[in-house]
């Protein structure tokens, strides 16, 4: 779930529809997200993937 999650603040952080605002705090909860799906034993990497 960690990854999905990851996988949709990279798509929010990139999307330049959205408020600046919103984008930099998706972004800036990457990392956090990351730490958790390491934190929960799942090593594999989300990778960035591009949505458009």
């Amino acid at each position: 779930m960690a990854h999905a999650i990851i996988d949709h603040l990279r798509m929010i952080g990139g999307d330049a529809r959205l408020a600046p605002a919103l984008r930099e705090c998706a972004q800036a909860l990457v990392d956090d997200w990351q730490g958790y799906a390491m934190l929960s034993g799942d090593a594999s990497p989300s990778s960035p993937r591009s949505y458009y």
